[in-house]
């Protein structure tokens, strides 16, 4: 599956968060390169952190998850090629850094419900291994009045 880069583009990080700058290109600092480059590996984390989350995002530039992961992911490149552009503010870089962590806080908080229509949750994922080893090891006799009523007594010394 492609990298979704949610339609950002070096342009597009220039004109809303550098528009006093000129346009990206091959002499620019950063390049209009290395600022692509920048886009790809920022998507490749936003796209970790909603898989982690179990968060789909529908490719959709109508829908708001879809806006809103636009968004997150031009800040997030933005705050990344900062401290190229000359002229930059510390306090605004540190302003667009606390953007960017309280949206992944919201994330990880509220799942695909942060980010409104256009995202879902994964449905349940399967374990990575066996969850029960009654039936991983066909255990089950079918009868409940085989199972044990016994109750353990554990020790603090005991290891577990």
């Amino acid at each position: 599956m492609a990298l979704q880069t949610f339609s950002v583009t070096a342009e597009s990080v220039r004109k809303h968060h550098f528009p006093q700058a000129d346009a990206f290109s091959t002499t620019s600092r950063p390049s209009e390169a290395t600022v692509l480059e920048a886009i790809d590996e920022e998507a490749g984390k936003l796209a970790g952190k909603l898989n982690t989350e179990g968060v789909t995002v529908a490719d959709d530039a109508t829908k708001a998850a879809f806006v809103s992961c636009r968004a997150q992911l031009r800040m997030m490149v933005a705050l990344r090629i900062a401290r190229d552009m000359t002229g930059v503010d510390p306090e605004l870089s540190r302003a667009w850094k606390k953007e960017v962590i309280e949206w992944f806080l919201a994330l990880e908080e509220s799942n695909a419900d942060a980010l409104g229509d256009g995202a879902s949750n994964a449905t349940e994922l399967e374990p990575d291994g066996p969850t029960d080893h009654i039936q991983t090891l066909n255990l089950d006799t079918g009868n409940d009045d085989d199972a044990s009523d016994l109750i353990p007594v554990l020790r603090r010394k005991d290891d577990l």
